[in-house]
């Protein structure tokens, strides 16, 4: 991203009330990731796979029932 690095976005998104409840998938090049943050839905390799992208969309736009 050319503003912040993933790590400083997620730290804006938590400091927002309007923004903390959206999710967020990361999509990296790395094969080895340290998941830091409790709040990510999930992790894709790149290239991604559009079946499993879509996979993740599809589960965090769903409402949840309780």
């Amino acid at each position: 991203m050319p503003v912040m690095d993933g790590w400083t976005f997620l730290e804006e998104r938590r400091a927002r009330d309007r923004l903390a409840s959206i999710p967020v998938i990361v999509l990296t090049a790395e094969t080895t990731f340290p998941r830091r943050a409790a709040d990510i839905v999930d992790l894709l390799q790149k290239p991604p796979r559009t079946e499993r992208l879509l996979e993740l969309v599809r589960r965090v736009s769903t409402p949840q029932v309780a």
